[in-house]
């Protein structure tokens, strides 16, 4: 019978509690000790889309709380609004809603979209939604 040197046996020892504590940290759980497995996909939802030229815009979303979310707006001439406001990660608050407001600069009465990607417990949703800008 072979013998397995100490400090093999150590390393493995460290790999296994390095591995058991990853596992532990990466996995949410319930007050009560139950682990949860994060959903393969969660909602995300527009509840309103709106603008009108050189006045005011507005989008709103519904999803997880907590989730990060980022906006595209491109306008029916496709130029993509650059307003400080679409610019950067935001997150959804304790209802798992967010509202952009934002002034539209463009000229171009009609179709645009707002593109939405929402980001949550290593999951990416997208979802796009046309409005009418008037």
């Amino acid at each position: 019978m072979r013998t397995v040197p100490r400090r093999t046996v150590a390393l493995l020892v460290c790999i296994a509690i390095a591995a058991a504590i990853v596992a532990l940290v990466t996995q949410p759980t319930q007050p009560n000790g139950i682990m949860l497995t994060p959903p393969a996909s969660f909602p995300l939802t527009f509840t309103c889309a709106q603008a009108v030229t050189n006045d005011a815009g507005r989008v709103c979303v519904r999803t997880e709380p907590g989730a990060s979310l980022t906006i595209q707006i491109s306008y029916c001439s496709h130029h993509v609004a650059t307003s400080a406001a679409l610019q950067g990660i935001v997150y959804a608050d304790s209802k798992g809603t967010y509202e952009w407001e934002w002034q539209p600069h463009t000229t171009c009465k009609g179709t645009a979209i707002a593109d939405v990607v929402a980001r949550w417990h290593g999951i990416g949703v997208e979802r796009a939604a046309t409005f009418v800008v008037t």
